[in-house]
């Protein structure tokens, strides 16, 4: 097998404007998290698609519900990011509640959308969500949907925030 090593990790930590310098030094393999998840892909849409090509990087996309934001649950207490984009992503949530499409299936659905992202990887406790994801990874996803909710979140798509 010709396994590449990992050579870069992007945590949470690593801020939007320093993700380039990140893909740039990657070396097969890289895990990038919050970044392809409906939220905020500029990096991915602007920046690194001729890098991850060029260097044939392979990009681990993690935390596709942006750690509660883009789920009927919410995010817990600790979560960093700021009130504006909570509430932007509960208005999001309950649109699409509205049109009986969970937001977590489109969350997960945009996740896997994006053809450079080798895999997305989301964790939970509970075994039928994680049947119930794979399964809406495989549903084809409502395109219209998702710039509506863009629409509701609006210029709150493009906060981000530190993770200590």
């Amino acid at each position: 097998f010709n396994i590449p090593i990992i050579q870069v990790i992007a945590k949470d930590g690593v801020e939007i404007e320093n993700m380039t310098e990140a893909y740039t030094e990657a070396a097969g393999t890289m895990i990038n998290s919050g970044e392809w998840n409906g939220m905020e892909s500029s990096v991915l849409k602007k920046e690194a698609p001729h890098i991850i090509e060029e260097r044939g990087i392979g990009i681990i996309n993690a935390s596709p519900l942006s750690m509660g934001l883009l789920s009927q649950r919410g995010v817990p207490d600790w979560h960093p990011a700021p009130q504006s984009l909570v509430e932007a992503c509960q208005k999001a949530v309950q649109h699409c509640l509205s049109k009986n499409y969970p937001i977590e299936k489109l969350a997960i659905q945009y996740s896997v959308s994006h053809p450079r992202i080798a895999t997305t990887l989301f964790s939970s406790a509970n075994p039928q969500n994680v049947i119930k994801n794979i399964e809406f990874a495989e549903e084809p996803i409502d395109w219209q949907l998702v710039q509506e909710v863009k629409d509701i979140i609006g210029d709150q798509l493009r906060v981000s925030w530190k993770n200590s």
